[in-house]
């Protein structure tokens, strides 16, 4: 049975790897889940705009606006990161995050 040895060492290698590989594989999934929002957007916006009637211009200019603060903003979260802790910043930024998201549930118009 060399196919069960081969297989029984594969996976005992790769469950057993460096844990580098794991955070690796981790931001690899976040990163492929955040371009597919990126890129579902476009799908979006029509329906956005049907369901709350504002102008293409004003939910574009409002996702561009989006990109270009968490552009600006991401360095100084890597030097809070830095100075307090990754696992801090994480929760106060998951924080943020789920607050905004209460926030955006409650738009009406």
């Amino acid at each position: 049975m060399p196919e069960e040895n081969l297989f029984s060492r594969t996976f005992n290698s790769f469950v057993h790897a460096h844990y580098g590989w794991y955070i690796v594989a981790i931001g690899a999934a976040m990163q492929l889940t955040t371009n597919f929002v990126s890129q579902a957007f476009a799908v979006l916006v029509v329906v956005i705009r049907d369901n709350f009637g504002w102008s293409l211009t004003a939910i574009v200019l409002a996702y561009s606006l989006r990109s270009v603060i968490g552009a600006v903003l991401a360095p100084s979260a890597g030097v809070l990161g830095d100075r307090y802790g990754a696992r801090k910043v994480m929760f106060i930024g998951g924080g943020f995050f789920v607050g905004g998201l209460l926030l955006l549930s409650t738009i009406t118009a």
